[in-house]
């Protein structure tokens, strides 16, 4: 299993290669399905904490919704690609438009007239719109 043939991952090359026993492929299936559902506790458990001291009576429901909001994002995002490139544009926007327009709205708020605070607000809106539109 050298050469230029070799695929980027050893699953790929064990499912693909004849000579291994039928039961082979099934086990990695199966382990390869069960993962994701193994990090899932160690992924949500920071998030659950900020949901369960911010809403400590709906803790069932913390969970439920952050577990669909997960499944809504596994779902719309299927390519590891398109999750860079969003993580990255998040990241971008966020600290080179958002957070700067929010620190100076949040120091010169006393300074600056409604004109201006609607004009920061807006680049606000643009930063958090550009982020998710990549």
């Amino acid at each position: 299993m050298f050469g230029n043939l070799v695929d980027d991952e050893i699953t790929k090359n064990i499912l693909t290669t004849s000579g291994y026993p039928t039961w082979v492929s099934t086990i990695i299936i199966i382990l390869m399905g069960i993962l994701p559902i193994s990090k899932l506790p160690l992924i949500s458990r920071p998030l659950l904490t900020i949901l369960d001291n911010q809403f400590s009576k709906n803790k069932f429901i913390n969970r439920f919704l952050l577990s669909l909001l997960f499944l809504l994002c596994s779902t719309l995002f299927t390519n590891f690609g398109k999750v860079m490139s969003l993580l990255g544009s998040l990241i971008c926007f966020t600290v080179c438009i958002t957070l700067p327009a929010l620190y100076y709205l949040k120091t010169f708020d006393q300074e600056l007239s409604n004109m201006e605070k609607t004009v920061w607000r807006c680049m606000v809106f643009i930063g958090i719109i550009g982020a998710f539109l990549r």
